[in-house]
């Protein structure tokens, strides 16, 4: 089913709840774990496992489908004043489909970048491809293309400018993990420090 894309919820809001799911995978991470394993290679793992994936399409795969519908035209102007347009008139028309392949996640075909045009596209989206669709009846090739052309240029403006947002996003990564893994680290250093010096021996775990 199609639906209105970029508009639910902002790519700030992603990217803060990735911050903060971030933060708290940091805080759960075992005291073991954080003083026997490399820093460097935690940070790794953890940039691995948050970093945002922007969604990326193959238009060069792109393929089209067609399928028949019904379809009411008692709105259609062409009928003219003969017909009772509160009644439905059903007629047999086409749908015809674009398949636009991507990568990255899906999510973020709903997430509003920072920077829009006020109109954007709408689509359905599944878990490997874009299908956009127009159906009508007796639709002409060029009216079909045209319509393909303008979602396409759509699509690629508002993909372009998540792609910026999420570079931006990721670029800031790795320094914020490293600020919490050592901050983490130096914290759980001073509580054994203080337990050294309480005249106690440390219990072993």
């Amino acid at each position: 089913m199609s639906e209105l894309m970029f508009n639910k919820y902002s790519l700030h809001e992603v990217f803060s709840n990735q911050e903060k799911t971030m933060a708290q995978h940091i805080n759960s991470l075992q005291r073991e774990r954080l003083l026997t394993t490399s820093l460097e290679n935690l940070e790794k793992e953890i940039l691995d496992q948050f970093m945002v994936h922007a969604p990326q399409i193959a238009e060069d795969q792109a393929s089209v489908s067609d399928a028949e519908v019904d379809l009411d035209v008692s709105q259609d102007p062409l009928l003219g004043t003969w017909w009772d347009r509160s009644r439905p008139m059903i007629r047999k028309g086409t749908r015809y489909s674009l398949h636009i392949p991507y990568s990255g996640d899906r999510n973020l075909f709903w997430a509003q970048p920072s920077t829009t045009n006020f109109n954007p596209p709408s689509a359905e989206v599944n878990s490997g491809e874009v299908i956009y669709s127009v159906e009508g009846v007796g639709l002409a090739p060029e009216r079909i293309k045209a319509a393909f052309d303008q979602f396409k240029n759509n699509l690629s403006f508002y993909l372009e400018h998540v792609r910026g947002d999420v570079q931006a996003f990721n670029s800031k990564l790795p320094d914020l993990i490293k600020r919490r893994l050592r901050g983490r680290e130096a914290k759980i250093k001073q509580d054994q420090s203080v337990a050294s010096q309480l005249g106690y021996p440390i219990k072993q775990s």
